[in-house]
C-alpha cells in the first residue's frame, strides 16, 4: 500500500508559523529612506551610474523592533528593486547593535537568511522536514537551519514581506503528483 504525500497548503503553513514555539513581540515598525550604507545592499546597486536612480527604484526599508526571550532585537529590511531581479537584503541586529543574521539577495526573487551569531541553535530536524516546502515556494534559503534565521523566516511572513499565501497552493500543480 503506497503512501500518500501530504499536499502543502497555506493553512498548514499558517498552523506551523502558530503553533512553532517561536513567541515574539513586535515593539515598532517604522520605514527609512535606502542608501548605500544598508547592510547587504546589492554590489549592482552600488554602482555610479545606479546611484541616482536608488531613491527611486528601490522602496523604502522597514525597521521592526521586538522582543523575542527578553532580548530586544532589530529588524533592517527592504524588497530590493523587481527590475533589477533582487530578492530581500537586511540584517538583524542584538540590543549591543552587533549583525548577528544577514539576509542576502541570491538570486531574482531568492534571499538567503543566514546566521552569524555563535551557538545559533539548530532547528530540530523533524521541524526543518516540514518547514522546507515553504521556503522552496518563497524562495528563501535558510543557510544553517538556525533559531534566529528561521526568527527572520516567520518575521517575514508574518508582516507581509512575502508574497500572496496563495503561491503556496498554486506552485504544487493539481493533485495527480499527490496520489497513493
Amino acid at each position: 500500500m503506497a503512501i500518500k504525500k501530504e499536499r502543502p497548503t497555506a493553512e498548514a503553513f499558517l498552523e506551523i508559523l502558530k503553533n512553532d514555539g517561536y513567541s515574539y513581540a513586535v515593539t515598532s515598525k517604522e520605514s527609512e529612506p535606502i542608501d548605500i550604507n544598508f547592510p547587504n545592499l546589492p554590489d549592482w546597486h552600488k554602482e555610479p551610474a545606479y546611484d541616482e536612480w536608488r531613491s527611486e527604484m528601490l522602496p523604502h526599508s522597514k525597521i521592526i523592533c521586538f522582543e523575542y526571550n527578553g532580548s530586544t532585537f532589530k529588524l533592517r529590511v527592504n524588497n530590493g528593486d523587481p527590475e533589477s531581479h533582487d530578492g530581500m537584503f537586511g540584517a538583524l541586529y542584538d540590543e549591543s547593535n552587533e549583525k548577528i543574521v544577514d539576509l542576502k539577495s541570491t538570486g531574482d526573487m531568492e534571499t538567503t537568511i543566514e546566521s552569524l551569531k555563535d551557538g545559533d541553535r539548530d532547528l530540530d530536524n523533524d521541524f526543518s522536514t516540514k518547514l522546507e516546502p515553504y521556503l522552496s515556494v518563497f524562495e528563501i534559503v535558510l543557510d544553517k537551519k538556525t533559531e534566529f534565521e528561521y526568527l527572520i523566516f516567520k518575521h517575514l511572513a508574518e508582516n507581509d514581506f512575502l508574497h500572496d499565501l496563495s503561491l503556496i497552493d498554486d506552485r504544487y500543480g493539481d493533485d495527480s503528483d499527490y496520489e497513493d
